[in-house]
């Protein structure tokens, strides 16, 4: 026999499962680092750029 379970036991596991869609509050040093990571990515970017074109 398959186990399988009705659409009213699906529908009550559905609701019993929230979530938050609040954002992440991020302190001022994982800003920072961020910050960091994107303008060496983009360093790297015009770097790897300037170097083929030369």
């Amino acid at each position: 026999m398959q186990n399988s379970t009705s659409p009213r036991e699906e529908k009550d596991t559905a609701n019993t499962v929230t979530s938050d869609y609040t954002p992440k509050e991020y302190t001022f040093r994982e800003q920072l680092v961020f910050g960091a990571k994107i303008a060496a990515g983009a360093a790297l970017f015009f770097l790897f750029i300037w170097f083929y074109e030369s």
